[in-house]
């Protein structure tokens, strides 16, 4: 949880929540944000975004950014 407070922020662990998918866990989760109820995190060191149920801790959907660096790559050939 993040808490605004005068000129800065407060940072506290309010609680924890074992990720997982299909009972398994899910690791190397990395930069989490909050999104509409939901929370999303980046799989470190992979192309793709978890979307968790954060009362469950249970893995609702997957975002794919496979390819996503390629199509980067391409585009600023074209454009430089």
């Amino acid at each position: 949880m993040v808490t605004e407070k005068g000129d800065g922020f407060i940072f506290s662990r309010q609680r924890t929540v074992v990720v997982t998918e299909g009972g398994r866990p899910v690791t190397r989760l990395n930069e989490l944000e909050y999104i509409k109820g939901e929370i999303w995190a980046n799989i470190w060191k992979e192309d793709r975004i978890a979307r968790i149920n954060p009362a469950t801790g249970q893995v609702t959907g997957w975002v794919d950014l496979a390819g996503l660096a390629a199509q980067y790559a391409r585009l600023m050939r074209t454009v430089c």
